[in-house]
Protein backbone atom coordinates (compact mmCIF):
# COMPACT_ATOMS: atom_id res chain seq x y z
CA UNK A 1 0.00 0.00 0.00
CA UNK A 2 3.18 2.47 0.50
CA UNK A 3 3.49 2.24 -3.01
CA UNK A 4 0.18 3.13 -4.23
CA UNK A 5 0.27 5.98 -1.15
CA UNK A 6 3.41 7.67 -3.00
CA UNK A 7 2.08 7.01 -6.61
CA UNK A 8 -1.17 8.92 -5.03
CA UNK A 9 0.71 11.60 -3.56
CA UNK A 10 3.59 12.24 -6.80
CA UNK A 11 1.39 11.74 -9.36
CA UNK A 12 -2.49 12.92 -8.81
CA UNK A 13 -3.86 16.28 -10.50
CA UNK A 14 -7.29 18.09 -9.30
CA UNK A 15 -9.40 19.07 -12.76
CA UNK A 16 -9.82 22.94 -11.22
CA UNK A 17 -13.48 22.99 -13.49
CA UNK A 18 -16.04 23.47 -10.43
CA UNK A 19 -18.37 20.59 -11.96
CA UNK A 20 -15.20 18.31 -12.77
CA UNK A 21 -14.42 16.12 -15.47
CA UNK A 22 -18.14 15.87 -17.17
CA UNK A 23 -17.79 20.35 -17.83
CA UNK A 24 -18.05 21.27 -20.95
CA UNK A 25 -15.06 24.10 -22.32
CA UNK A 26 -12.67 24.51 -24.80
CA UNK A 27 -10.16 25.18 -21.39
CA UNK A 28 -11.10 22.41 -19.79
CA UNK A 29 -10.46 20.07 -22.74
CA UNK A 30 -6.86 21.25 -23.44
CA UNK A 31 -6.30 20.55 -19.81
CA UNK A 32 -7.48 16.90 -19.72
CA UNK A 33 -5.94 16.33 -23.03
CA UNK A 34 -3.09 17.04 -21.42
CA UNK A 35 -3.85 15.31 -18.20
CA UNK A 36 -4.66 12.22 -20.43
CA UNK A 37 -0.80 12.26 -20.99
CA UNK A 38 0.55 8.77 -19.97
CA UNK A 39 3.50 9.61 -17.22
CA UNK A 40 5.78 7.02 -15.95
CA UNK A 41 6.42 5.98 -12.28
CA UNK A 42 9.43 3.64 -11.66
CA UNK A 43 8.71 1.01 -8.96
CA UNK A 44 10.96 -0.14 -6.33
CA UNK A 45 11.74 -3.34 -8.46
CA UNK A 46 12.69 -1.23 -11.18
CA UNK A 47 9.72 -1.71 -13.44
CA UNK A 48 7.81 1.48 -15.18
CA UNK A 49 4.16 2.08 -14.98
CA UNK A 50 2.33 4.56 -16.91
CA UNK A 51 -0.11 6.57 -15.03
CA UNK A 52 -2.41 8.64 -17.30
CA UNK A 53 -6.09 9.42 -16.81
CA UNK A 54 -5.88 8.17 -13.20
CA UNK A 55 -4.26 10.72 -12.04
CA UNK A 56 -7.09 13.29 -12.39
CA UNK A 57 -10.09 10.51 -12.62
CA UNK A 58 -9.23 9.38 -8.75
CA UNK A 59 -9.00 12.46 -7.23
CA UNK A 60 -12.34 13.17 -9.18
CA UNK A 61 -14.04 10.63 -6.75
CA UNK A 62 -13.73 13.14 -4.07
CA UNK A 63 -16.10 15.80 -5.56
CA UNK A 64 -18.23 12.96 -7.20
CA UNK A 65 -18.33 9.85 -5.47
CA UNK A 66 -21.53 8.79 -7.45
CA UNK A 67 -18.84 8.19 -10.15
CA UNK A 68 -17.92 4.82 -8.88
CA UNK A 69 -21.45 4.42 -7.41
CA UNK A 70 -21.59 5.15 -3.80
CA UNK A 71 -24.35 7.91 -2.68
CA UNK A 72 -22.18 10.34 -0.68
CA UNK A 73 -22.04 13.62 -1.15
CA UNK A 74 -18.64 15.42 -2.65
CA UNK A 75 -16.46 17.26 -0.30
CA UNK A 76 -17.73 20.79 -1.49
CA UNK A 77 -21.53 19.37 -0.03
CA UNK A 78 -19.80 18.02 2.98
CA UNK A 79 -18.64 21.71 3.56
CA UNK A 80 -21.66 23.32 2.87
CA UNK A 81 -23.76 20.86 4.62
CA UNK A 82 -21.46 20.72 7.92
CA UNK A 83 -21.65 24.85 8.00
CA UNK A 84 -25.68 25.31 7.00
CA UNK A 85 -25.94 23.25 10.49
CA UNK A 86 -24.15 26.28 11.97
CA UNK A 87 -25.39 28.79 13.85
CA UNK A 88 -26.69 31.60 11.53
CA UNK A 89 -24.10 33.85 12.91
CA UNK A 90 -21.09 31.74 12.20
CA UNK A 91 -21.43 30.82 8.81
CA UNK A 92 -20.14 33.81 7.42
CA UNK A 93 -16.94 33.30 9.54
CA UNK A 94 -17.00 29.48 8.75
CA UNK A 95 -16.72 30.05 5.26
CA UNK A 96 -14.17 32.90 5.18
CA UNK A 97 -12.27 30.24 6.94
CA UNK A 98 -12.03 27.08 5.89
CA UNK A 99 -8.97 24.47 6.11
CA UNK A 100 -7.69 21.42 5.11
CA UNK A 101 -5.58 18.68 6.44
CA UNK A 102 -4.29 15.76 5.75
CA UNK A 103 -2.57 13.78 3.22
CA UNK A 104 -5.04 14.43 0.83
CA UNK A 105 -5.01 17.66 1.20
CA UNK A 106 -1.86 17.89 -0.73
CA UNK A 107 -2.83 17.43 -3.93
CA UNK A 108 -2.12 20.40 -5.83
CA UNK A 109 -4.78 22.34 -6.97
CA UNK A 110 -7.51 21.17 -4.04
CA UNK A 111 -7.81 24.23 -2.75
CA UNK A 112 -9.03 25.98 -5.37
CA UNK A 113 -11.30 23.12 -6.60
CA UNK A 114 -13.26 23.16 -3.76
CA UNK A 115 -13.32 27.06 -3.61
CA UNK A 116 -14.81 27.31 -7.19
CA UNK A 117 -16.84 24.38 -6.46
CA UNK A 118 -18.46 26.31 -3.56
CA UNK A 119 -18.72 29.74 -5.66
CA UNK A 120 -20.76 27.63 -8.17
CA UNK A 121 -23.61 27.37 -5.26
CA UNK A 122 -24.30 31.02 -5.72
CA UNK A 123 -23.52 31.72 -2.12
CA UNK A 124 -25.21 35.15 -1.56
CA UNK A 125 -23.05 38.02 0.26
CA UNK A 126 -20.33 35.57 1.68
CA UNK A 127 -16.61 35.31 0.80
CA UNK A 128 -15.44 32.01 0.86
CA UNK A 129 -11.91 31.20 1.70
CA UNK A 130 -10.10 27.65 1.59
CA UNK A 131 -6.44 26.74 2.24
Amino acid sequence: MEIVKTIKEKMCVIVQTAGGVDRESKEREGTIKELRKPMKYLLPDSKAIEVGEEKYLGPEILFYPDKIGHEYMGIHEIVTSSIAKADLDLKKDLYESIYLAGATSKFPGLATRILNELKEKKLDNVKVRVE
